[in-house]
This record gives C-alpha cells, sequence and structure tokens, in this order.
C-alpha cells in the first residue's frame, strides 16, 4: 500500500480489529523515513496479515505493540526485518505459536538490545526460526 513511500508518521492511521489473510502484508515496507507506526489492534491474526509490514523502516525506533493472542500461519513473518533502529521487542503474549509466525521478524534489527515478555509455550518446527 505505501511500500517505499515518504511516509513519517502513520501513528493516526486506524487499522480494524479483524484482519483477513495478507491483508497488511509489505504495507510500509522499505518506508525508511517512517518514524511512527499505527496501532495493531488485532488480537486473533491471519495466515501472512502482518507479514514484512515494516520490513527495512530504517528509522523506526519503537515496534507498536502486538496484543495478538491467537496467530496464523507466517502473520509476523519478517514484520520488522532490517529495521536496525528498534532497540526493543514489543510484548508477544501469545502462548500457541503458528508455522513461521515469528520467523525473521527481528533479523537485521542491529540496534535491539532488549528482548521483552514472550510467552510461547508450544513452538512448532520454523515457529521462530531466525527470528533475530
Amino acid at each position: 500500500m505505501f511500500k517505499q513511500a515518504a511516509i513519517v508518521d502513520a501513528s493516526g492511521l486506524i487499522l480494524p480489529v479483524n484482519v483477513s489473510a495478507y491483508c497488511y502484508s509489505d504495507m510500509f515496507s522499505q518506508c525508511s523515513e517512517l518514524i511512527n507506526a499505527p496501532e495493531l489492534p488485532a488480537t486473533n491474526m491471519a495466515n501472512y496479515c502482518y507479514s514484512n509490514m515494516f520490513n527495512g523502516c530504517t528509522s523506526l525506533t519503537t515496534a507498536p505493540e502486538l496484543p495478538a493472542k491467537i496467530l496464523a500461519n507466517y502473520c509476523y513473518q519478517r514484520m520488522f526485518r532490517g529495521c536496525s533502529s528498534i532497540t526493543e521487542t514489543p510484548s508477544l503474549p501469545a502462548k500457541y505459536l503458528e508455522v513461521g509466525c515469528y520467523s525473521t521478524m527481528f533479523q537485521n534489527c542491529t540496534d535491539l538490545v532488549s528482548f521483552d515478555d514472550f510467552q510461547a509455550e508450544i513452538i512448532p518446527s520454523a515457529g521462530c526460526q531466525s527470528m533475530f
């Protein structure tokens, strides 16, 4: 939707609670000037719904909260990949992960110093593959 756009502030964008497969995949991918992300209120994810959403947003310093407790296959895959200014992860409250849901989620986040509140109890194959 906004891939590679010169967007700085998306905090006023209101996203719905209900998501569908691929709905926000690549939404802000490579928006290197993005500083403020929108709130992500979804609590029940769909396959690939937030995949690559902020991939390459190198100016993003704070990841939005991720309240979802019901995940889906690859829902957060590569979500913050290459967000080199993020210093800490958001809370990840889901107890049961799905295939690839956190794979490469924070890969190449070179300023990341804090991994906060990971509550997963059941992790399937490739659920967290190359998460960092």
